[in-house]
This record gives C-alpha cells, sequence and structure tokens, in this order.
C-alpha cells in the first residue's frame, strides 16, 4: 500500500548538499518517493553557501542563514561557564529560531526531521508534531574516546575534555524532546539507547552509480587517506599514521607513497609533505580517481564516532581498505574478507604491507567490499527505511 505523502521540516546546522552527504542524500530519497522537504539551514561556514544551489531544485523551499559572527562570538564566551557545550553555542542563531517558528505558525507539516545535536535547539520546544532526531553519531562518545587515547593532541585534549563534560548531559537531555532517534553505527545506539526514546541505526550508504567499480592501473606502492583534513579526529589519525606507521612501512616497502586528500588540510598536515613521499593535495573536484589509482585505502582513526563515508567510498569503487577496530564498529563486515583491521602501529603497517605486496588479497578484498556495499549500504533502500520510521512516528 502506498504511504501518505508527507510535507517534512528539515533543519541543520549546515547546508545538507553533497558536501553533507548524509542529509542531502536522505532529502534526495525522500523527494524521490514523493515527499514534500521545507529546509532551513545555517550556513556555516559562509564558503558553504554556494551549495545552496545545489538543494533548491529538490526542496520545496530553502531558508539559509549566515549566523552572525559577533553574536556567535557572545555565545560562546556566555557558554563557557554554563553548561552548554561551545559546539552548540557557536551554532546558535535567534534568526534560524524564528523562521523555524514561522514556518511552523503559517505552514502545516506533518513532521519536523533534525538533523545533528547543534540544531536540536531550534526544534526541541516545539510540541504537537511528531520529531525525528537524527543524532548521526554520539558526540560525548567521541569526545571520550579522544580523551582516552593517548595519539590524541594535548590542544585536542582540551577541547574534547571541556566539551565531554557538558556533551554528556546536553546529548542524553535532547533525546527527550523527540519521539524518535536515529543514528548511523550501533556503537552510538548502544550508547544512547538507555535514555527512553526509540533509538533507531540508519547507516550512511553511498551513491553506487557515482562511486563506481573501477579497475584502473594501480599506482605500485600507493596509499591514499581521504578526509576533511581540519577536522581533529581526522588530523589527530593521520599524524598518528605518518609518525608510527609509516616509517614502518617504508622500511618494507622504500617506494611506498601516501597521498592525503581533503580540502582545509591544517598546518600540521600541511607540513606532512616535507617528506617528498608524502602529497598533500587540499580539496580536489572529484575525489574518485585518487581512490582508483591507489593501491590501498587507510583508515587510520584513533577517535571519532559513528560511520566514515571514506571507507564507503573507497569499498565502492574496489580500493582495498586497511582501518582500525573503531572505524570497523559501523560496518558490518568480516576483517579478513571485506577490509584488514588493525590496532597497534605494528599490525596496522604490517596490514597495509600485505594488501601492497599480495595481488590475490587485493583482488578478494575489492570483490568482496563491492559486493558488501550494494548489499548494505545502497542508499534507496536506506531511504524507504526512514519513510518508514516517519510513518511509524504519525
Amino acid at each position: 500500500m502506498p504511504h501518505k505523502k508527507l510535507r517534512i521540516l528539515f533543519v541543520t546546522p549546515y547546508v545538507p548538499a553533497s558536501n553533507r552527504l548524509r542529509p542531502y542524500r536522505f532529502i534526495k530519497e525522500l523527494v524521490h518517493l514523493g515527499h514534500s522537504v521545507v529546509v532551513v539551514c545555517l550556513v556555516q561556514p559562509g564558503w558553504e553557501y554556494k551549495f545552496v544551489d545545489e538543494l533548491k531544485p529538490l526542496v520545496e523551499a530553502v531558508y539559509p542563514v549566515i549566523p552572525n559572527r559577533l553574536y556567535s562570538l557572545f555565545n560562546i564566551l556566555v557558554s563557557l561557564p554554563s553548561n552548554i557545550p561551545l559546539s552548540v553555542a557557536v551554532s546558535s542563531s535567534r534568526q534560524l529560531h524564528g523562521i523555524v517558528k514561522g514556518l511552523l505558525d503559517q505552514s502545516s507539516f506533518d513532521l519536523i526531521h533534525t538533523e545533528f545535536v547543534r540544531a536540536g535547539q531550534y526544534t526541541a520546544d516545539f510540541q504537537g508534531i511528531p520529531k525525528l532526531y537524527d543524532a548521526v553519531d554520539s558526540l560525548a562518545l567521541a569526545y571520550h574516546r579522544a580523551l582516552k587515547n593517548k595519539h590524541t593532541r594535548f590542544e585536542h585534549r582540551l577541547l574534547a575534555f571541556e566539551e565531554w563534560l557538558k556533551m554528556r548531559s546536553y546529548e542524553t537531555g535532547i533525546l527527550h524532546s523527540f519521539n524518535r532517534v536515529i543514528v548511523s553505527s550501533p556503537s552510538d545506539q548502544s550508547y544512547l539507547v538507555d535514555h527512553g526514546t526509540p533509538v533507531d541505526v540508519l547507516p550512511n550508504g553511498v551513491d553506487l552509480d557515482y562511486y563506481h567499480w573501477m579497475e584502473e592501473e594501480k599506482e605500485a606502492d600507493s596509499i591514499v587517506f581521504l578526509g576533511k583534513m581540519n577536522y581533529y579526529v581526522n588530523v589527530d589519525s593521520i599524524t598518528y599514521f605518518a609518525k608510527f606507521i609509516y616509517p614502518l612501512i617504508k622500511a618494507q616497502r622504500p617506494g611506498a607513497h601516501l597521498t592525503i586528500v581533503g580540502y582545509n588540510p591544517d598546518r600540521t598536515v600541511r607540513n606532512l609533505s616535507r617528506d617528498p613521499s608524502i602529497v598533500v593535495t587540499g580539496g580536489v573536484p572529484d575525489v574518485r580517481p585518487y581512490f582508483a589509482r591507489s593501491m590501498v585505502a587507510i583508515a587510520p582513526m584513533i577517535s571519532g564516532s559513528g560511520i566514515q563515508n571514506k571507507i564507503l567510498q573507497a569499498m565502492a569503487v574496489g580500493t582495498p581498505v586497511v582501518t582500525t577496530s573503531l572505524a570497523r564498529q559501523a560496518l558490518q563486515v568480516t576483517p579478513g574478507e571485506h577490509l584488514l583491521v588493525a590496532d597497534t602501529a605494528a599490525q596496522f603497517a604490517q596490514a597495509v604491507v600485505a594488501v601492497l605486496e599480495d595481488k590475490f588479497l587485493q583482488k578478494k578484498l575489492s570483490a568482496n567490499a563491492r559486493r558488501y556495499v550494494e548489499e548494505c549500504h545502497n542508499w534507496n533502500v536506506i531511504g524507504q527505511r526512514l519513510e518508514d520510521i516517519y510513518m511509524e512516528m504519525l
């Protein structure tokens, strides 16, 4: 039986376009299923405004809000002695809250979809309408992992400590304001599930047409890492790899070379290119060629939570992946069949070398990984599951 067609108010703390894959694909799938979506979003940082035009043809309307910098700074200062996390305070906007209130007062919506903890402040207090909260992942869990890991840089550890102290209560408090919660991985579900509101796992998907199987000639001993390179989780992870793992690989494979792909690399990441065998590209228009010509994609994650899109994308194009147990937790994979998992520096280095040296292993991992993402991370299936959750709420 066809589902009722819904009018959905979708509230996010960033522009939900192709640079923010999860909410963008949710919206795209919902529209494909016949629903109408109105988006209210922050534009932060300002250069994200160019992605608004990408969103407009999909939705009924979009209301982008550029935060006032002085107001954001004021909110940060006010939040320091309070229980409001800095990441929430910096995303506070009277204008955005006013738009949400005005739309709910003047228009009829069937449901509110709120994306990420920073947007919870805009919809938590509204009553009388079903509300879904996509936590994506647990930030309290991510900050706690960063604190526990000895390789987290000192300045990142200080920030993680401050945010963890506040996020523990703030994040769980937000849950009670919504009828349903979704997250991207089972570990995040386990962390949040004991707080009363039903929590479902809805994993990230991968665009299987765009990230198609690519059998290009591989560059010998080539390694690639992909990520937003000013995000502390990626910075700490690739710095750890370069310092403790990469030299062990080079000792066995002197021709090994590493490419770090991702926009806004911070100074620590840029400095890694002082090694002539390491290239830091910054942002690139298309990441697929970097995956396609690399023999192995790495995700040496030492902190963080949720699901790593970089792993799904590499698996989809057929590039073998080596990762840590932390990043593997979000995936329903078998180590040794779909990817390799290693946690110590020596084990991780040996796993990378094994892929570089063994063509049979390369082919096995590539084929199994592609099959896995086709079965478990298809956006069409994920979009239908989101629709089912909406209907259960109604």
